[in-house]
């Protein structure tokens, strides 16, 4: 290329082969009557101690002409223009692509950092250093990964951003952190903001939502009576999906927490007797509850020893008893209540049984009833219907308020709470008991029919006699010799008609023969 120094012009660029090499400058043949000079500090836009070693001779170097010397016969050159428009191509080249760089800025001002890039003076905003920074001292000598987002040709402006890269860091560990959650496990997680609907959280990059309900188990009006923002809680995961887009994570602390119902069974162990509040009334019991959010069944047969009690008649919402705890179950989360525990069962004292004869003790006159008496100390009736036979007038000119008679149980329900007794069928018992010992008595003296039924032979020999006085037709026959006497037994009995066994039921001063038929006849009289 032939180049007269007459033609060159300063800004021109050329390119020249290097001559010579020093220290702090080279010379280049620029194949003209003129030589090329570049200073070190012209060469390039990073600082280097020395061309030796930098560059060599023979080497063909770019530079642009900034002065021409005439005199001394030299073109002064230098590379940095040239290098800059390099380096502001690169940077507009980078900013389009995206690349991430790496640079350590080397002063800082109020605004921001301040960095030295492809030979420019590049800056980043504070806000574009890291997420609320106050303070850039921390930032200095420190390398950094930024993007260039702004590149102005004519300014020679060059804006960089960090948080951009922090940005797509955080995103990219937000997708990763965001498919590692698995609903059932626990985290640990931040109290990030209270509302009065519920409270976010945050997850070390994902932010989740505690819902009202799933902050404990009774209910929550303020959330903050209960946790405060920087909090660090520990959470269940109960839900996770994409809702546009858009993680929606949902967590509870209340299910990592004792239900009111565990609380009560730590604390509480069967046989202890509690307080109770009636809140509902089934067919079969109560439902009470023991404990705040904590209930428990009383059923109908725990609730008294007697079946005939109205207690479940009687209490409304809100009636407060004292219970015992039957049992515990932890796995249906139930429990067992009894008030009759509590309770004195008189009836388990009460041996009698239907037949016996006890004492009773008069504690109680029923008009038109009969007695309400007490045996075994249980409350017991005895209706007007066994006091005697036939009419029973007054009551109290039987028997008073605290006599002491015998009877015989004639109903016995202990399950029932039943007790019912009879004076009557105690005296018929006696009667039958003492025909018997009279029956048994004259089986063993051969007891003849003439003792058993003195009456009834007495009439049968007047007419006999009768029969004898009155004149005989000529077709009579003799009349017949009287009869030896003949023994009897109890055997005989069954062999009598109605009429006979009443009138020897009469002679023995048994109670309401007129009424009895043959077989209570016979039963009375064997």
């Amino acid at each position: 290329m032939d180049i007269n120094f007459k033609t060159l012009k300063v800004g021109q660029t050329v390119v020249g082969t290097v001559i010579n090499v020093n220290q702090n400058e080279i010379r280049l043949d620029l194949q003209s009557s003129l030589e090329g000079q570049i200073y070190l500090d012209q060469y390039d836009t990073e600082s280097h101690d020395s061309f030796v070693g930098l560059i060599e001779e023979g080497d063909q170097v770019q530079a642009v002409v900034k002065k021409i010397d005439e005199t001394h016969g030299q073109v002064l050159l230098s590379r940095i223009s040239l290098l800059q428009e390099e380096s502001l191509k690169q940077l507009v080249a980078t900013k389009q692509d995206q690349r991430l760089l790496t640079a350590t800025p080397h002063s800082a001002n109020e605004h921001g950092l301040l960095f030295k890039l492809y030979g420019f003076e590049a800056f980043m905003h504070i806000s574009q250093v890291d997420f609320n920074v106050t303070d850039l001292a921390p930032f200095l000598k420190q390398e950094l990964m930024f993007y260039v987002t702004d590149v102005d040709m004519n300014k020679r402006s060059i804006k960089l951003s960090r948080t951009k890269y922090l940005v797509e860091q955080r995103n990219q560990h937000k997708e990763d952190e965001y498919e590692q959650l698995t609903i059932g496990n626990t985290y640990q997680v931040t109290i990030q903001d209270i509302k009065s609907f519920g409270v976010f959280v945050d997850f070390t990059y994902n932010r989740g939502f505690l819902p009202l309900g799933e902050i404990a188990h009774e209910h929550v009006s303020d959330p903050s009576q209960y946790i405060k923002v920087g909090d660090v809680v520990e959470v269940k995961l109960i839900e996770k999906k994409l809702q546009k887009n858009k993680p929606r994570i949902t967590v509870s602390r209340k299910r990592l927490l004792d239900t009111p119902f565990d609380l009560f069974a730590k604390s509480h162990k069967k046989g202890q007797t509690v307080q109770a509040t009636v809140i509902n009334k089934l067919p079969f019991g109560l439902i009470v509850e023991v404990a705040p959010h904590v209930t428990g069944l009383l059923h109908d047969n725990e609730i008294s020893f007697n079946p005939n009690d109205n207690f479940k008649a009687s209490v409304v919402h809100g009636t407060t008893l004292d219970v015992a705890i039957l049992s515990i179950d932890k796995a249906k989360q139930r429990i067992s209540l009894s008030k009759k525990a509590l309770e004195n069962n008189p009836w388990k004292n009460v041996t009698v049984r239907r037949g016996d004869v006890v004492s009773a003790v008069v504690s109680e006159i029923n008009i038109g009833k009969g007695f309400t008496v007490n045996v075994q100390g249980v409350d017991a009736v005895l209706p007007v219907s066994e006091l005697k036979e036939g009419p029973v007038g007054k009551l109290e000119e039987l028997y008073a308020i605290g006599d002491t008679i015998d009877v015989v149980v004639s109903k016995c329900f202990p399950d029932e709470w039943v007790l019912e007794v009879s004076v009557l069928q105690l005296q018929s018992q006696r009667e039958r008991k003492q025909f018997d010992t009279y029956i048994k008595t004259q089986e063993t003296r051969s007891v003849t029919l003439g003792d058993l039924f003195g009456n009834v032979l007495e009439k049968k020999r007047s007419s006999a006699k009768s029969a004898k006085s009155a004149p005989v037709k000529a077709t009579a026959k003799p009349a017949p010799k009287p009869a030896a006497p003949v023994k009897a037994s109890a055997s005989d009995v069954a062999s009598m008609n109605v009429k006979e066994l009443k009138e020897l039921a009469k002679t023995k001063g048994i109670a309401g023969y007129s009424t009895m038929k043959k077989a209570d006849l016979i039963a009375a009289l064997q």
